[in-house]
């Protein structure tokens, strides 16, 4: 897994952008639109991305033979709340470097499971997840999973959620 780290200098504002890529390095323009989308997600949620846990893997989701991007991303402080949720957007790689937005989900959040991106392959993107235990505290899940989600139109679907048994 690579960190990247990228400055963008537009309209007169520098915009930081870091995140953990996974598999082939992004060039500055598919991190620019990402960077676009995700910024437009917190503002129409009134909301803001926690970018140090943002993670991005390319990889065939959707089956045309061009690379795509899938992104994990967290937005947090809805409305200004403790609250925060995870996303998994897709952007369906156009050709000549260039990525457009086909749809995102909610998959994790406060209360609910935790997410890691753990792979894009064979159409499909791999998370690991912790659900809650019985007695588990609200911030700290520890019962580890797996998610695996499929582009179905363009639609992201779960297509498989699998929790280890407890051990003991």
């Amino acid at each position: 897994m690579k960190l990247f780290f990228l400055f963008i200098l537009a309209s007169g504002i520098l915009v930081f952008a870091c995140g953990r890529v996974r598999g082939q390095q992004l060039d500055g323009g598919a991190v620019a639109q990402i960077d676009a989308f995700l910024s437009r997600q917190a503002r129409k949620l009134k909301a803001e991305e926690y970018a140090e846990a943002r993670e991005i893997a390319k990889g065939l989701i959707d089956g045309d033979g061009r690379e795509d991007i899938a992104v994990v991303y967290t937005l947090e402080g809805f409305d200004g709340t403790n609250n925060w949720s995870r996303y998994v957007a897709v952007f369906r790689g156009t050709g000549r470097g260039r990525y457009a937005f086909v749809t995102m989900l909610a998959v994790g959040g406060k209360n609910y499971r935790n997410v890691e991106l753990a792979s894009v392959r064979n159409r499909q993107i791999r998370l690991k997840t912790e659900e809650h235990a019985p007695g588990d505290p609200s911030c700290c899940p520890t019962r580890p999973g797996h998610l695996i989600l499929r582009l179905i139109g363009n639609r992201l679907k779960e297509t498989s959620t699998r929790l280890r048994k407890d051990k003991g």
